[in-house]
């Protein structure tokens, strides 16, 4: 979301998560994936993704996933994290020639992937990152409101 003057002027949302559902489950690659607890042991696939994703090699770099297991014996495991890597760098590569901050807004894993994805290639000094207990009580005011506007 952007955000200027109190108001929103633009809006883009990420098909990041269904692509990874797809892709880790209707493709060739699905046999070369698993999905697995995050363990800091991935931080570095992780990113390596990342930076694929960042420099734009997304295309060019889904197939390797498939090499990677054959020819480098890389874990499922590791796959599931370079994906992922790749996806979310691909989502944020936008940021990395931008001066703008970032104010990052998720909860669960998630939080932790995309603040090691920024972290990669952003200064720290430019990333808010706001604490999961905040966006719960955010949605759960939000959703109050807008009932409160429909229900008279």
């Amino acid at each position: 979301m952007h955000f200027d003057a109190g108001r929103f002027i633009d809006f883009t949302t990420y098909m990041t998560g269904e692509l990874f559902e797809v892709i880790g489950k209707h493709t060739i690659l699905s046999a070369s994936l698993e999905e697995s607890q995050w363990s800091p042991l991935n931080k570095d696939i992780f990113l390596r993704g990342v930076e694929k994703g960042v420099d734009n090699q997304l295309m060019a770099s889904l197939f390797s996933i498939r090499a990677n297991s054959l020819i480098h014996k890389s874990s499922s495991s590791e796959n599931y994290y370079f994906l992922s890597g790749l996806l979310i760098g691909a989502e944020l590569s936008h940021f990395k020639d931008s001066s703008e901050t970032v104010f990052l807004a998720v909860t669960g894993i998630q939080n932790e992937l995309y603040q090691l994805a920024l972290k990669s290639f952003i200064p720290e000094a430019r990333i808010v990152c706001f604490e999961p207990q905040i966006i719960e009580t955010a949605l759960l005011v939000g959703q109050r409101k807008i009932l409160e506007a429909h229900v008279k």
